[in-house]
């Protein structure tokens, strides 16, 4: 479960159920907890959804923090955090969801299993994953496309609005 080294971990939250604020920290609260760390964390950010309709905006999140557990424990336990917020997935349907974790980096690792791509694929491509990403780690390199965070931001096409939660 644990490796020998430290690996920069970059993760992506989204909630679009009501309470979304409540899931986004819950979610954090739990990470920290079952991971055994402190995140840095970003401003949260409102969106709307991408790749499927909803009338219900997200609430956008990163984190980011220092781990010895392996990607494939991280997803793992991601995934069960997920799960104990009331996350459910239907085989290729795209709809609301009360959290949705996604590793974004793993340090400087490219991995490609059947249940886990990282860096994250489409990423690059996110206004909503970007802007919180530029708060955190603007100046981490994309393993694959060799180009820091504020690159990818000023060269990603996704035009659509990314409002700064203010609470």
């Amino acid at each position: 479960m644990v490796g020998s080294s430290k690996y920069r971990v970059v993760l992506a939250l989204g909630s679009n159920v009501e309470n979304r604020l409540y899931y986004l920290e819950e979610a954090i609260t739990r990470i920290e907890s079952e991971l055994k760390v402190k995140v840095k964390r970003s401003a949260i950010y409102e969106s709307a959804p991408v790749g499927y309709y909803s009338d219900n905006l997200y609430f956008n999140c990163c984190v980011s923090f220092s781990s010895e557990y392996s990607a494939e424990s991280i997803h793992h336990i991601l995934q069960k955090i997920e799960t104990s917020l009331g996350r459910t997935r239907k085989e290729g349907i795209i709809s609301d969801r009360t959290i949705d974790i996604d590793i974004i980096f793993y340090g400087q690792e490219i991995i490609l299993t059947d249940d886990l791509t990282i860096p994250h694929p489409r990423m690059h491509l996110r206004g909503f994953v970007l802007v919180p990403l530029l708060d955190i780690e603007s100046t981490f390199e994309h393993p694959i496309l060799k180009k820091p965070v504020w690159q990818l931001y000023s060269e990603c096409p996704d035009d659509s609005e990314i409002i700064l939660y203010e609470s």
